[in-house]
């Protein structure tokens, strides 16, 4: 697995410190609009639900209007979930992915608008089908 983001505000905030779970979190290099956190699997896998916690270390940088999308060839993206003026804030959000028949290799949360100057996430977990 691997995961990279548009950017990121230091080493102490790399992209994959949202994947673990525990008190680490990536944080954008001050990006606001049009940023994103992406993860590429081994293989393609199919996502059937998938939970989002915004940073704990700042509450008030959050995520605002997102795209939570899915690609093949790291190209051509499929709308999975989205949502506007839904605010990923320190809590744990859950989200299903309603009739995704599809297996994606890489999946990332495209952020159109965040809060303050360093939005980002201090946890995602994804759930995929078992095949």
């Amino acid at each position: 697995m691997t995961v990279t983001a548009s950017s990121q505000q230091s080493s102490s905030y790399n992209a994959f410190k949202a994947f673990r779970f525990g008190n680490a979190e990536w944080a954008t290099g001050g990006e606001t609009s049009n940023f994103w956190i992406k993860i590429r699997g081994l293989n393609a896998l199919r996502v059937w639900t998938f939970v989002l916690t915004g940073r704990r270390n700042d509450s008030s940088a959050q995520i605002h209007d997102w795209r939570f999308e899915g690609s093949i060839d790291n190209s051509d993206w499929m709308v999975l979930h989205s949502e506007t003026s839904y605010l990923i804030d320190s809590s744990t959000h859950q989200f299903n992915v309603e009739n995704n028949t599809n297996s994606y290799q890489y999946y990332w949360l495209f952020v159109v608008e965040g809060h303050r100057p360093n939005p980002g996430l201090s946890y995602v977990h994804i759930f995929v089908y078992s095949d």
